[in-house]
């Protein structure tokens, strides 16, 4: 008898193992699925830090596969060379930096980043408080102290351009001031115009912060000179600026701007690009319900912005291909 109790105790503590490991084994295998997903945005208060922190959450929220940590940068360029040294799996960017990248002309040499998604549009004109009445047009500027955004974003790159076509940029004194710091600086009048910040058309957090403080108005490009800006960087569009934008406006108005892209690079596996977007795409709503900023942000929007010349993820181009969104004339990624 206690030969018999004392194998029925051994197959039982045999059987509870046997039981015990395949459980230990699965959640052993879903700690390791969770792999670590970089992305970062840009400047605090900009509409790509307050969007990138967005999508981390989506991703930390539904993805089974992905945890995400995201941060602040100093804006585009900044992103570009973090996905060159690894650092970084997704980044903003402007799509004149994807241009500018491969070019080599923002850069000394090529860095060949793929486009991922487009999540808004940037209505980038610059302005001054409505009341400056001898500031009317781009010129006025010349002489005088204004910001043209933090070093490394697109939107300075940008205004460096159209400044320097207008002749005037060796004239004016230059800050490179965040979004926030620019508006404040704008009303305590140590400096004298700033960019304007208008995701998707509509003023982004900031920017309605400054409107209840001191009313401002946009000061108009010379589309000729814009033209020729366009020629040193095709990726810099014309976006429309709604008259329903800002109080004060009385007419839609034409101004510089880019698209927003979500970008990555070659040595980025294509799993991690295909659950980012999948999740993305497939949380859209909440996306909406958690920013300001990412109206934009829509499946019918995700290849608006991209330059069909230069390549799109293949994990990105998988999905659009399986939903049935794909575009035949962009180019997909090729290692």
């Amino acid at each position: 008898m206690n030969y018999f109790k004392k194998h029925i105790r051994a197959i039982f503590c045999i059987s509870i193992v046997l039981l015990l490991v395949p459980a230990m084994v699965w959640g052993a295998g879903e700690k390791q699925e969770k792999k670590l997903l970089n992305i970062a945005g840009s400047t605090l208060g900009s509409t790509g830090y307050e969007h990138f922190e967005a999508l981390s959450y989506i991703i930390n929220q539904f993805s089974d596969k992905y945890k995400c940590s995201s941060f602040a940068t100093s804006g585009s360029s900044e992103n570009i060379i973090l996905l060159e040294e690894g650092k970084l799996d997704l980044g903003s960017a402007g799509c004149q930096d994807v241009y500018a990248a491969w070019s080599g002309e923002r850069w000394d040499r090529e860095i060949p980043i793929w486009q991922v998604a487009t999540y808004t549009y940037w209505a980038l004109p610059m302005i001054t408080l409505a009341g400056r009445t001898e500031i009317e047009k781009i010129e006025d500027l010349k002489g005088k102290s204004i910001s043209i955004a933090s070093v490394g974003s697109g939107t300075e790159y940008m205004w460096r351009l159209i400044l320097t076509e207008y002749g005037i940029y060796d004239d004016i004194k230059v800050n490179n001031l965040g979004w926030a710091e620019g508006y404040e600086a704008l009303v305590d009048g140590l400096i004298v115009a700033a960019p304007g910040n208008f995701p998707g058309g509509k003023p982004n957090p900031e920017m309605i912060r400054l409107a209840t403080r001191r009313p401002y108005k946009v000061l108009n490009i010379d589309k000729e000179i814009f033209n020729r800006v366009r020629k040193i960087n095709p990726g810099i569009i014309g976006a429309t600026l709604p008259k329903e934008a800002y109080e004060g406006l009385e007419e839609d108005v034409f101004c510089p701007g880019n698209y927003g892209i979500v970008v990555s690079i070659a040595s980025v596996d294509d799993d991690k690009v295909y659950n980012f977007c999948k999740t993305l795409y497939e949380h859209i709503d909440t996306l909406h319900e958690v920013s300001s900023v990412s109206d934009y942000s829509t499946l019918e929007n995700a290849l608006k912005g991209f330059l069909p010349e230069y390549p799109v993820h293949p994990g990105a181009a998988r999905y659009y291909k399986e939903i049935g969104v794909w575009d035949d004339s962009l180019i997909v990624g090729k290692r």
